[in-house]
């Protein structure tokens, strides 16, 4: 999805393409998160609601690591917005058109 996304983002800023880069990293990053968390609390025997509850655990905690990653890169990335990107700066399939 982030490659998807850093073509789309190549038509508005500089530098869009470590997008790629960095969403799979925040994801790895949060996936990381989640396996430190459980892997240790979840034990053969337990009741239901306690692995439900540790997968809930480990969930939040993922998808907060991944979108307060991901959150930071996107502010890294718009603050390039500022200087955008020449006219004919390569890509030439991608057309220049007016800037929000």
């Amino acid at each position: 999805m982030g490659l998807l996304q850093g073509r789309l983002l190549r038509r508005h800023v500089r530098g869009a393409l470590w997008w790629v880069a960095a969403t799979a990293g925040s994801w790895l990053a949060a996936l990381a998160v989640f396996m430190l968390i459980t892997t240790p609390l979840w034990q053969e025997g337990q009741p239901v609601w306690l692995v439900l509850a540790i997968g809930g655990l480990g969930g939040a905690a993922m998808a907060l690591t991944a979108a307060g990653l991901i959150g930071a890169a996107l502010v890294l990335l718009l603050a390039h917005r500022a200087s955008p990107r020449p006219a004919g700066a390569g890509d030439d399939d991608v057309p220049d058109g007016p800037r929000p």
